[in-house]
């Protein structure tokens, strides 16, 4: 079997910043021993145009933070299924979806599209995305409760992925 349009595909994506499926759970070993800080103070505006907000008020409720683009398959990939496990835990987590450098026109008729429902932001100019050390999409961040960065997952998750990440990291 030749595997040469396999890897081609998967450097294409990775030099755009899309992870492959098959990405480790974290990236570099500076994300590894970096758990534990608290969310980078940015603000950022709503997707649909009602607002913004300050990662600084988010203190107080458990966060599952995933960053995306409409230009990224894995994260068009996964978006369904972050859906499934809000609708099953967004009473006790807060999810949002951060779209990274993209056309917000776009961006928002990709989340109607796939049936997104979790609060969406707009990162056009990648300040949450570079603040977090982050350098693969799409990117999955959990935050505690108290505001503080407990993980870090580099690449799509699927439903029973997130939920035990969810278990293991913030307790839900």
């Amino acid at each position: 079997m030749n595997r040469l349009p396999s890897l081609l595909l998967t450097a294409a994506l990775l030099a755009v910043g899309c992870a492959p499926s098959i990405t480790p759970v974290v990236a570099g070993p500076e994300l590894a021993s970096s758990a534990g800080f608290p969310l980078p103070s940015i603000t950022l505006e709503r997707l649909d145009g009602t607002g913004s907000v300050d990662t600084r008020d988010l203190v107080g409720q458990p966060i599952v933070l995933n960053v995306w683009a409409t230009w990224c398959a894995y994260c068009v990939e996964e978006m369904p299924d972050i859906e499934a496990v809000h609708v099953e835990l967004g009473d006790r987590v807060r999810f949002l979806g951060v779209d990274r450098a993209d056309d917000a026109a776009m961006a928002r008729e990709l989340a109607a599209r796939t049936g997104v429902t979790y609060e969406l932001l707009a990162d056009p100019d990648s300040e949450l995305f570079e603040a977090l050390g982050t350098r693969a999409m799409p990117t999955t961040v959990l935050v505690d409760a108290a505001g503080r960065v407990v993980h870090r997952h580099a690449g799509p998750l699927e439903q029973a992925q997130l939920r035990a990440l969810i278990l293991e990291h913030l307790g839900i």
